[in-house]
């Protein structure tokens, strides 16, 4: 994948085609399907070890959907594992901690939190910028950091048609920015409950740059993002580099901007983690360790986040699970 390219992307008749577009909205008719909009799960409905429901709230009222056969989450990497603790499945001290029954003691729902690290170079251009003609994020290149081994790249920096604004900096009216990004964190944060009411937000701990590889692979990334900006094809749009800006001469000056400037493309994974070992939350089959007729189907099941955007992985993934539930 090293090298440059336009943006692919999961699009139809030129018009993106969502999970809700392409699997859900064609069914919306069918006897099987009920849609419940506006639904905030509270927590899994577990009897004898097993499955049986899920409970939610709508408008503040309590309900509880039944389920013949299985329960499947797919809530994302931050809904997921707070629906599983919440229904005592985790780590039992934390559970305990909050008042909740433990009905599995799995001690990594909740753990390994990681997510794509980015961070937008921004210039302003002399101009307006022509109308976009892929998706306004319009290309990107993949490389390697100083000193990585790896079998994939781990740098993926994007080209956006708009400005993208850098924490604490200026937002030109015109711009444009390249956004350094890398795809191979070593860093890992953690999720855990402020309380068992389903309405109180999740403690979300993403621990950003805690390992020394992330910032400076960043670094490198926003080196690269810097050169590319600065190339001689750009002259007729650059005004100026307004982030990091003219005064980020040193390596120093470019960590000190990571650290600043530091954000996300939202791309979490992790938290429910699949494997065979004690840390592990599903099973290869998506399985929840400890509970019966219950399996997580979103990127919180990945062990690692992939050297690329999650939308695709993730379809996979709930495409893996229904071949999986019915087999």
């Amino acid at each position: 994948m090293r090298g440059v390219g336009f943006t692919e992307m999961t699009v139809r008749d030129g018009r993106r085609m969502s999970a809700w577009q392409s699997f859900v909205a064609p069914i919306l008719g069918h006897p099987a399907l009920t849609v419940t909009t506006s639904a905030l799960i509270d927590r899994v409905v577990v009897e004898n070890g097993r499955a049986v429901g899920v409970e939610y709230l709508v408008d503040g009222e309590r309900q509880v959907a039944r389920a013949e056969a299985e329960v499947v989450l797919a809530g994302g990497t931050i809904g997921s594992p707070a629906i599983l603790l919440r229904s005592g499945v985790g780590p039992a001290a934390h559970l305990r901690d909050l008042g909740i029954d433990v009905v599995a003691d799995v001690a990594g729902v909740g753990e390994n939190l990681h997510d794509h690290p980015l961070i937008s170079v921004v210039y302003e251009a002399k101009k307006p910028l022509p109308a976009g003609t892929n998706n306004l994020l319009e290309a990107q290149f993949y490389a390697d950091s100083a000193g990585w081994t790896g079998a994939a790249p781990d740098l993926q920096p994007l080209f956006l048609h708009l400005v993208y604004p850098a924490e604490g900096y200026e937002m030109p009216e015109h711009g444009y920015t390249i956004a350094a990004g890398i795809v191979a964190p070593k860093s890992r944060g953690t999720l855990r409950l402020a309380s068992a009411d389903p309405t109180v937000p999740a403690l979300v701990d993403p621990r950003i740059l805690t390992d020394p590889y992330d910032l400076e692979a960043l670094c490198d990334a926003i080196e690269m993002s810097r050169e590319v900006g600065a190339q001689r094809a750009f002259d007729e749009w650059r005004e100026r580099e307004v982030a990091p800006g003219p005064d980020a001469t040193s390596r120093d000056d470019i960590r000190a901007f990571a650290r600043r400037s530091v954000g996300t493309y939202h791309h979490q994974a992790g938290t429910c983690r699949m494997g065979v070992d004690e840390l592990a939350v599903v099973d290869p089959r998506l399985r929840v360790r400890g509970v019966e007729g219950l399996r997580v189907a979103d990127a919180s099941i990945m062990p690692v986040v992939p050297s690329g955007n999650t939308n695709a992985p993730s379809i996979m993934v709930g495409e893996k699970a229904a071949e999986l539930i019915l087999g």
